[in-house]
Formats: C-alpha cells, structure tokens, sequence
C-alpha cells in the first residue's frame, strides 16, 4: 500500500455544498473543505458567516424547495457543478 502524501487530501478546484453551515459541525467541515482548497458554498437559516470562498452564501431553509432551488441555480452559475455534497442541515422542533 503506497503511503499518503498531503496533497492527496487536496480539494483544490472542488465544489462542495455544505447545508446548516451557520455554526457547529456544519461550519467546521466548510471551513475545512475550504483550508484543503475547494470552493465552499453554504446555506443555514441562521444567515451563515461571511467568510473567504463561501459564495454563494444563503439563508434560507432545506424544505423551501423554490429558495433551494435559488440556491443550486446560484452555485450552477458559479461553478457549473457540485462534487462535493454536506446534507447538514437538521434539528428538532417539539411540537404539542
């Protein structure tokens, strides 16, 4: 088995998508995806963090299908595809 080198974790020229980017682990795998090199595009519906190469960056909520699909259509502009795809976004609501 050949060693691992670093750049075998490189995400040079990679998309990644990464949902409920606001905070917690969803932030942390965005901001690390973007350290190893890829091109990060977020949404949370907490407005998430403006930081460098997360664009598009949207607030908006995984079950508006019409603002995801704002959303897809933004990161189809940019960059044309997606390789890379986080389904973050989750919680609890406690309902009655």
């Amino acid at each position: 088995m050949a060693a691992l080198s670093p750049d075998a974790f490189l995400l040079t020229g990679r998309v990644a998508v990464v949902t409920g980017a606001a905070r917690g682990i969803g932030r942390a795998i965005a901001e690390a995806f973007a350290v190893f090199g890829a091109h990060v595009a977020v949404c949370d519906r907490d407005k998430p963090p403006a930081c460098d190469g997360w664009s598009p960056s949207m607030t908006l909520d995984v079950r508006d299908q019409s603002a995801v699909a704002v959303f897809t259509q933004a990161v189809r502009e940019r960059w044309g595809r997606v390789d890379i795809l986080v389904n973050n976004a989750g919680g609890w609501r406690r309902t009655p």
